[in-house]
């Protein structure tokens, strides 16, 4: 059949004073033109139809050394992606398809104490157990810890006390999470016993209390699971109680506090900052997993807790193996 004929293109024209040129005379029946271009969907598109978890990772691995071929042979680059220095992360909630993923390929693992505490050490044996040298000459596992730090254990207790509530929203129902509540709307409710068994894994299993009680615990997740870093997240209604868990977290492992960080930051912009698990790096997780749970709130954030929690990014991740805290 005879291709339909162009439409003739719009000639070159000025708009007062701005030049607006004809579209290029570009041959969209060019077969090879067309055939790079639909390489690009198959490979690069968010269109795409998804391949199996370690081909998406390879895609990326691929690109990224400028060395990825399709299944025809035909090479792919993609600009933004190659020759970068960004790190690709695998986030595994379970021992399964990711964690044995991570390990066979050789990447690092995040292992998601925080959402999924019932599964992790299950999760660190079997990344370790795949583990075969690619990405990285040897294993590295990063453990995630849902912290509340306070002065005291009772006013931890109390900051924390809206947690449970907003993990059950989470949990049941079809509209999800809720706005994180008041820890005196919190504290007022009543629970049956079948609620509290449902949230009972997250709620024994986050780090509430004084700076000492909360890094004894992180010490001792750390020492049960190996783990090489520690990532922490901090939920709380007033984002004051945020920060200042940050600031007693740091200061509890000899760290600098954040509020400091951020002004040494602003005064010298070319200060070095202490590593942090996610900087610049790619998390990916396979599907069947639990997906990061992230609050809402129906009390808005301030604009200076941006550079405050930028700087909790820098501290307030410990590094174990660093010699920053042992």
């Amino acid at each position: 059949a005879t291709p339909p004929a162009r439409k003739p293109a719009t000639p070159a024209r000025d708009v007062d004073g701005l030049h607006v040129p004809s579209a290029p005379p570009i041959d969209y029946t060019d077969s090879a033109l067309r055939e790079r271009l639909l390489g690009q969907q198959r490979v690069v598109s968010a269109n795409r139809q998804p391949a199996p978890f370690r081909d998406e990772l390879e895609v990326v691995l691929g690109l990224q050394a400028g060395t990825y071929t399709d299944a025809d042979g035909v090479p792919h680059v993609s600009a933004p992606v190659e020759g970068t220095d960004t790190e690709l992360w695998v986030l595994a909630s379970s021992g399964g398809e990711s964690a044995e993923v991570a390990g066979a390929l050789g990447l690092p693992l995040v292992a998601n104490y925080h959402v999924s505490p019932a599964t992790i050490l299950e999760t660190v044996a079997s990344y370790r157990a795949a583990f075969v040298p690619g990405v990285l000459d040897e294993p590295y596992v990063v453990v995630s810890a849902d912290v509340l730090v306070a002065e005291t254990e009772a006013q931890a207790e109390l900051a924390g006390a809206p947690f449970a509530e907003w993990v059950l929203s989470i949990r049941t129902g079809l509209a999800g999470a809720i706005a994180y509540p008041r820890p005196e709307d919190a504290l007022a409710r009543e629970w049956t016993d079948a609620e509290r068994a449902l949230v009972l894994d997250r709620t024994a299993t986050r780090f509430v209390g004084s700076p000492e009680q909360v890094v004894a615990r992180l010490e001792a997740l750390q020492r049960v699971t190996g783990a090489d870093e520690i990532l922490t997240t901090t939920i709380a209604f007033d984002p004051a109680d945020r920060v200042r868990s940050a600031e007693l977290l740091a200061q509890a492992w000899g760290l600098e506090a954040p509020a400091a960080a951020a002004g040494a930051a602003a005064s010298e912009p070319a200060a070095t900052s202490t590593p942090a698990t996610a900087g610049g790096a790619a998390a990916a997780h396979d599907t069947d997993e639990p997906a990061h749970d992230e609050p809402a709130h129906d009390k808005p954030a301030h604009a200076e807790d941006v550079s405050v929690s930028d700087a909790f990014g820098q501290v307030a991740t410990h590094l174990v193996g660093s010699g920053a805290h042992s």
